[in-house]
């Protein structure tokens, strides 16, 4: 495993005016350019990564900040659910009407799990209208990228707006169109077979790029993935792949080839039912250059299922497992320049955990708590409250 010491002035031409907050004697890690990195203390000035590197060297340019000493504590990048329910999520507290508080406090589930960032697979028009009302009210704990849920109803209702092209400024934006197989079953697999050829799947996915929308296809049996990938690659070759649509795994006993998914330019999202026996060949699809991302609301859940089996000679297997995400998930929301990373100018999104999954058994990262969640230089969760 590489690892490089994060060390970075981009932001720190001179002596530093007042800063807002400076992290030291953390245990930090970060997925970048270069790989894994290492750093023991964070410089964040007005919501942002001002610096992240060795405290020695970052001390001098704090400034006016209030100092905090994580006391050795592990600080990851805000993680992503690159495949969340959040209608779903919501029923069990708000069965008929939900509201912008409740939503909230349902989104703050998220948040306690050390999540910035939400990908939600099948947004109604009622809940973007909902999302909106608790955004400018202030009560969105996490960003959230909407998908609109399919071509019908909420297609016309909601596509016609121009989705967000340009990085994350702001924490609620319509990304994509989802077409989904149905909705998904005891958290993993969707429902029913999606059933479509590839001359279907690219009209319905023509129909989408028409108004520039990113396409996300949920898929849950080995044609579904083989008719997505065929229609994808011929997208791909008209319309290019700056879009880098989505294809989510859904409870599949095999992945697909590395270079199929390669000529269809896609973001692969692997959902945690799949990725517990598959960690050997998610690795291989990292090694290949893939970009990779994670459906789970439980991630340290995912890490952990990821990372194995355990080796004392290599930890590619949680290196590839922190990438996808972090900074994966940045990159299938298409905000990997804003978040996903600790990088100077990028949004403070972070997470201080109790442990380093890291170290010691891959067995026990699941039992990682998560201490406090970061988005934009303000807390969004404190386990002490």
């Amino acid at each position: 495993m590489k690892v490089l010491v994060i060390c970075l002035f981009v932001l720190l031409a001179g002596p530093a005016a007042a800063q807002d907050l400076f992290l030291f004697n953390a245990n930090g890690y970060s997925y970048g350019a270069g790989g894994l990195m290492r750093f023991d203390a964070l410089l964040i000035k007005d919501g942002r990564v001002q610096a992240a590197g060795p405290e020695a060297v970052l001390r001098p340019y704090a400034g006016e900040v209030v100092f905090r000493d994580l006391g050795g504590k592990t600080v990851f990048p805000g993680m992503v659910n690159a495949g969340a329910f959040i209608e779903e999520s919501l029923t069990p507290a708000c069965p008929e009407a939900y509201t912008p508080d409740c939503l909230a406090a349902a989104l703050k589930g998220a948040a306690s799990q050390g999540i910035t960032l939400l990908l939600d697979t099948a947004t109604s028009p009622a809940l973007w209208s909902t999302l909106q009302s608790a955004q400018d009210d202030g009560v969105l704990p996490v960003r959230v990228h909407g998908a609109i849920a399919g071509l019908g109803e909420a297609y016309d209702s909601l596509g016609k707006r121009r989705p967000y092209v340009s990085d994350v400024k702001t924490e609620l934006v319509l990304r994509s169109v989802s077409l989904t197989g149905g909705r998904r079953q005891d958290g993993c697999a969707a429902g029913p077979a999606l059933k479509r050829n590839p001359v279907a799947f690219r009209n319905q996915i023509s129909r989408g790029l028409m108004r520039g929308y990113q396409m996300r296809v949920d898929a849950n049996t080995p044609k579904d993935v083989e008719n997505a990938l065929e229609a994808f690659a011929d997208i791909a070759s008209v319309a290019g792949r700056e879009r880098r649509h989505l294809l989510s795994l859904g409870g599949l006993g095999l992945l697909p080839a590395a270079e199929d998914i390669l000529a269809a330019g896609v973001v692969l999202v692997v959902t945690r039912c799949v990725t517990a026996l598959q960690a050997e060949a998610f690795k291989t699809l990292f090694d290949a250059g893939i970009d990779l991302a994670i459906s789970s609301p439980q991630p340290l859940l995912a890490f952990q299922a990821l990372a194995g089996p355990d080796s004392p000679d290599s930890q590619d297997g949680r290196v590839a497992a922190f990438q996808a995400l972090t900074l994966g998930g940045a990159k299938a929301a298409f905000v990997s320049s804003a978040t996903g990373s600790l990088e100077p100018g990028k949004w403070a999104d972070f997470v201080v955990l109790d442990r380093d999954p890291f170290a010691g058994p891959i067995g026990g990262i699941g039992n990682t708590k998560v201490l406090e969640t970061w988005r934009g230089g303000e807390i969004v969760f404190d386990a002490s409250e």
